[in-house]
């Protein structure tokens, strides 16, 4: 937008706070209950810990769980003041467009449901995670995998005696339905080497899990203003701390 139609907008704004009243004053609602629902996983069937040769394996949910946290939104909207038709006479066509930005304070869930794998190496080889696969499947249907989301765990390395712990994702929390039972693969995975240190023997690990839904509920609040298109950001639609809002400088403030 050229320094022009800023400073026409600026007018804009300026006359709708002397005539009309400042349409870009925060609005406030008031805090209600919010609700949201967290998906808890238990093992059944297989132990967490397996043992293949001298390899071991144990895994452990590392679920999403409900935060404070806000959804920032950005709706277009009419200038402050109602001024559309005094906006767009003066700045012409290229008048400044204005967004009703929406802070909701609540409950969110986020992130992908995530997994612990813990290796232990109890041979005197180094254990290497390349040439593994990884499965996923819910109520016993396949789910596909982002490769990306387990190539910590192919790239891992474990010293004799030693372990490390790599954390996967991929999986979607909201279809972990409740009652669904998860099953996470690992195929190929060595766990015998000879003594030149090449693989002679590849085992599959297999674990489940039942799904449960916890709801969790507080308190939620919403603050809506009015804000120029030079302050609306690329994405329209986010989750933020409370702390990354403040430092952003773009919330609505309330006095």
């Amino acid at each position: 937008m050229s320094g022009k139609n800023r400073i026409v907008a600026m007018i804009a704004a300026t006359l709708g706070c002397f005539t009309l009243g400042c349409a870009t004053t925060p609005t406030v609602v008031l805090p209600q209950t919010s609700r949201c629902t967290q998906p808890l996983l238990t093992p059944v069937q297989q132990p967490t810990m397996q043992q293949h040769g001298d390899i071991v394996i144990s895994v452990v949910p590392d679920p999403p769980r409900c935060e404070d946290l806000v959804a920032v939104s950005y709706e277009a909207t009419d200038p402050p003041g109602n001024l559309a038709g005094i906006a767009s006479a003066l700045a012409g066509d290229e008048g400044e467009q204005f967004f009703e930005r929406v802070e909701a304070r609540g409950l969110y869930l986020q992130e992908a449901y995530g997994f612990n794998v813990n290796i232990v190496n109890q041979s005197p080889r180094v254990f290497r995670g390349e040439g593994m696969a990884i499965l996923y499947q819910i109520d016993g249907l396949d789910s596909a995998v982002d490769n990306s989301s387990y190539s910590d765990l192919l790239s891992t390395t474990v010293l004799p005696g030693q372990q490390r712990q790599v954390r996967v994702s991929d999986l979607d929390p909201t279809r972990l339905t409740d009652g669904a039972t998860i099953g996470l693969y690992l195929y190929d995975v060595v766990t015998e080497r000879n003594d030149a240190g090449v693989p002679t023997v590849r085992s599959n690990f297999e674990w489940f899990f039942a799904v449960r839904d916890d709801s969790v509920s507080g308190l939620g609040s919403q603050t809506t203003c009015v804000v120029s298109e030079t302050d609306v950001p690329r994405d329209r639609s986010f989750l933020q701390t409370e702390e990354q809002l403040a430092s952003s400088g773009l919330a609505c403030s309330v006095s």
